[in-house]
């Protein structure tokens, strides 16, 4: 399941502190949201600077993350990862982007697998990602300049 599709924002429950559903999957899809959210508007802030944004989605990585939970999540976790990218797969996309010539001027854009993906529909709405922004820089007490 691609949790940044499921993913909402909740200006009123940004801190995660509401109920979020089944095992803080609510809260986890909200910050995957609020990360590609960021990485689209950046790009507009930075204009003219030279520096390039961009998201990178492994989605499914074979770590140790509730492997060792007991029940059945743990259960399910362990059948689930042998299926799984490995990191080394999964940190393809990250160092192409970093490294490759071609992708020198990749800015806020959304990639998995090294290829350009399409988020969803939400996470393009700019008035969410301005408020997202400002929002934030109140929460943090930490006005960005740039």
């Amino acid at each position: 399941m691609n949790m940044l599709r499921k993913g909402q924002i909740h200006f009123d429950d940004l801190q995660g502190e509401k109920s979020h559903g089944l095992l803080g999957f609510g809260a986890y899809s909200q910050a995957k949201l609020a990360n590609v959210m960021f990485t689209y508007d950046l790009p507009r802030r930075l204009e003219g600077t030279g520096i390039t944004v961009n998201a990178v989605g492994p989605f499914f990585v074979g770590t140790n993350f509730g492997v060792s939970n007991g029940g059945t999540f743990g259960t399910c976790m362990r059948c689930v990862m042998r299926f799984a990218q490995t990191p080394a797969d999964a940190a393809r996309t990250a160092i192409r982007l970093a490294s490759a010539p071609e992708m020198q001027n990749a800015t806020g854009k959304f990639y998995s697998n090294e290829r350009e993906i399409r988020s969803s529909k939400l996470s393009h709405n700019v008035a969410i990602q301005t408020r997202l922004w400002e929002v934030s820089e109140k929460l943090t007490q930490a006005p960005v300049t740039i």
